[in-house]
């Protein structure tokens, strides 16, 4: 095989994703400033750090998940044998979730991101992706993980007391929905959920009604775990939503579709409760009451949020969508952490 040509087409197709970026051609990829003007800094809602549990909990037990574990625990400690200990807990931003239009479009990378937009559209006619069939049905978003854990980065207390959790201690891109077929099919996605012909019946999605009516005052049914209150169904694991009434409600959706599919394969795990103290375990279904969700962009959610899984839309997120120019989104994962403190 000739080594220089494919060199040369991969530097080819570089230059012209650099051209088309310089001169602004076709990209349709913001940069939503989460890195390049500190967003993470100034539109993070630092209040959402709380409630903070350290043995007892200080703050309202309304805003942190109803199984978590109590004042004292007992785990294996630094002495190798199982030791009593307090525990400590707290909410943390830990990732940041993208949901684009355009395939390989990063808008928390800046300039980065655009390049990424401008070879996924000059790789558009090799893929297949939101154009297939099933995405005629509804609206059809790409899914991006981002592991960036604030607190490590900002050497705060949680980082050195607690494990590393979901997102480590860097930051790094955990998952691209354009190199997964699974996600761009509702077919194909039944390998990774079989489950999803059980609640595929008028009766399992009537239940969802009452995890809507719950997560609009407080948190979501943990037994639910169809349901995602009132942005829709869990199911199935896809970018695909057949809500058209709402693009703020079929993005929600999509982000919490991606997380659920991470917990499916393994790489997210359970970090509170009886499952999750003393050490990170996998949790292959999706823990409702382990995550809440701020928006950054497009308008930044600095006060309202973050947010339970499935809050009605209309209490704030509905006020946030941009037409044409702010339609791709970039939340904040808070995700719920505990920790034994033990010798």
């Amino acid at each position: 095989m000739n080594t220089k040509w494919i060199k040369g087409a991969v530097l080819a197709l570089v230059l012209g994703a650099l051209a088309g970026v310089a001169e602004g051609r076709s990209l349709g990829c913001p940069d939503s400033g989460a890195l390049t003007r500190g967003g993470f800094m100034t539109d993070l809602n630092w209040g959402g750090f709380f409630p903070v549990q350290m043995g007892a909990n200080l703050g309202s037990k309304r805003n942190r998940p109803g199984d978590a574990t109590g004042p004292t625990c007992a785990c294996r400690g630094r002495l190798g044998i199982v030791t009593p200990g307090v525990t400590y807990g707290m909410w943390q931003p830990t990732h940041m979730l993208e949901s684009t239009r355009g395939a390989f479009c990063f808008p928390s990378l800046g300039p980065v991101g655009k390049v990424g937009s401008a070879i996924g559209g000059a790789l558009a006619p090799l893929r297949q992706g939101g154009n297939s069939a099933n995405s005629q049905e509804g609206g059809y978003k790409h899914f991006h993980l981002i592991a960036f854990p604030v607190a490590a980065v900002l050497d705060m207390f949680t980082s050195t007391v607690c494990s590393p959790g979901n997102s480590g201690f860097d930051f790094d891109m955990l998952f691209i929905s354009e190199v997964d077929p699974t996600f761009a099919s509702d077919e194909l996605s039944m390998f990774v959920n079989p489950e999803a012909l059980l609640f595929a019946n008028p009766i399992a999605q009537a239940a969802c009604l009452a995890d809507a009516a719950v997560t609009t005052f407080g948190r979501p049914i943990r037994q639910l775990f169809w349901c995602v209150g009132s942005w829709g169904s869990m199911y199935p694991l896809t970018g695909h939503s057949s809500s058209q009434s709402s693009v703020v409600r079929e993005t929600s959706l999509t982000a919490v579709r991606g997380v659920a599919k991470l917990h499916r394969f393994g790489i997210m795990k359970r970090t509170y409760g009886r499952g999750g103290t003393c050490r990170n375990r996998a949790a292959f279904m999706y823990p409702k009451q382990q995550y809440r969700y701020q928006i950054m962009y497009p308008l930044a959610q600095r006060s309202a949020g973050p947010e339970w899984t499935g809050r009605n839309t209309l209490l704030s997120r509905e006020f946030r969508h941009l037409p044409v120019v702010g339609e791709d989104w970039v939340q904040v994962l808070w995700t719920y952490d505990q920790c034994c403190v033990n010798p």
